[in-house]
């Protein structure tokens, strides 16, 4: 099964709360580097604002990442963006990438 973006956007925050009802959805899974933070490993005040938001209207946001630096996408989900749970996922046959972690408010 392949599953393909029904929308672009150049940055997260695009992401508005009219598009989300619009197009009826429950969920983001989010990457982490150069998409909630930047090269430099910033998180923008407009993106932490965003996710509150959209938690607020009760969407859960989750985060995937293949990040090999565990604490810093621990920092994102726990510390930035208040997102409470964390699974790791192994991946096994992919040489190129480690583990995924989930992040997410359960």
């Amino acid at each position: 099964m392949n599953i393909y973006p029904k929308g672009y956007f150049k940055k997260v925050e695009d992401i508005t709360i009219q598009y989300i009802i619009k197009n009826k959805i429950k969920v983001l899974i989010l990457d982490v580097d150069n998409t909630l933070i930047d090269y430099y490993e910033n998180l923008s005040e407009e993106v932490q604002e965003w996710a509150k938001n959209l938690r607020g209207q009760g969407v859960k946001l989750y985060i995937l990442s293949n990040s090999n630096k565990k604490e810093k996408v621990e920092k994102v989900g726990w510390l930035w963006l208040g997102l409470s749970s964390v699974c790791q996922i192994l991946k096994f046959g992919i040489s190129l990438l480690d583990n995924l972690f989930l992040f997410g408010k359960v």
